[in-house]
């Protein structure tokens, strides 16, 4: 599939994600198109992606549906693609007579990427509602979740705010998938205990937290953490910053840990009492 069919024009772009002068070809934008296309590949599959931008509608799904796709496809693709040709567009800037100042400069990635974020969630939910689009319903991406605790979004957001963004709930589910085992093998055979399901889903959660605070860039934490220290490491702070998120998120999953355990006890001395008032234990006064 070729990415430079996607846009018919620069203006075409500019309909989706504003922000460039006016001399600025499609051509230029290519290459930053393309690597935020590849990106998105990553996340929605490249059958998806490809459905969706060529407009092949699978049987029962109108033609309407597809050109609301394509639509939030392009608005994604156009905010990822800005977010990576801003410091080619700001030397660009500079070297006019209009200067671009460096907090003009953050303050514009933030809105592209935050842009970018808001599209890829939408695109997500609608491939969600349009299973059949791309084989999406049937990919890994989709039914991987099906065996997990938290399988979306909307879950994950009830132990941590994340906006119910199902774009950073996608960028984790690896981290889910192999964080998981390890919390189910010390609830085994309470699965069905509602107080323990509950501590395990949010030690669960807070966990792949701690994770992402680490390993992830700046750009794929979720809104509330992103915008809360986006400045602070923008502006060269330590990674001491880093490591204070690390540690209340890890804090927090050992709390949960620790109430998990505690629960388990609590049920199992609960089994015990009750396992010893049987009919055969009881002594009986003879007259």
């Amino acid at each position: 599939m070729s990415y430079n069919t996607i846009f018919d024009s620069a203006d075409d772009f500019r309909g989706y994600a504003d922000g460039i002068q006016a001399d600025t070809t499609l051509r230029q934008l290519l290459p930053s198109i393309r690597a935020t296309a590849l990106e998105m590949q990553k996340i929605i599959t490249s059958e998806a992606f490809a459905a969706i931008a060529e407009k092949t509608a699978p049987e029962g799904v109108e033609s309407s549906v597809m050109e609301e796709g394509l639509d939030l496809l392009k608005s994604a693709l156009a905010s990822g693609a800005l977010y990576r040709y801003a410091i080619f567009a700001a030397v660009k800037k500079n070297g006019s007579d209009a200067s671009l100042y460096k907090y003009q400069h953050e303050e514009m990635k933030d809105v592209w990427v935050e842009n970018y974020w808001k599209a890829m969630d939408a695109l997500l939910d609608f491939l969600d509602a349009n299973g059949t689009i791309g084989g999406w319903g049937s990919s890994a991406a989709c039914t991987d979740r099906e065996a997990l605790p938290v399988k979306n979004a909307e879950q994950f957001d009830r132990y941590f705010a994340i906006g119910r963004s199902s774009l950073f709930y996608q960028k984790v589910l690896y981290l889910i998938r192999e964080t998981w085992p390890g919390i189910a093998a010390r609830i085994r055979g309470f699965e069905k205990d509602d107080k323990v399901m509950d501590l395990a889903r949010r030690a669960l959660c807070y966990s792949v937290l701690a994770k992402v605070v680490v390993h992830f860039d700046i750009t794929e934490f979720p809104r509330s953490i992103r915008f809360d220290y986006n400045h602070e490491y923008t502006r060269g702070s330590s990674v001491q910053d880093r490591d204070r998120l690390h540690n209340y998120f890890s804090q927090a999953a050992g709390s949960a840990l620790a109430g998990i355990d505690q629960a388990i006890r609590a049920a199992s001395d609960a089994d015990a009492e009750a396992d010893s008032n049987l009919e055969t234990d009881k002594f009986f006064k003879i007259l």
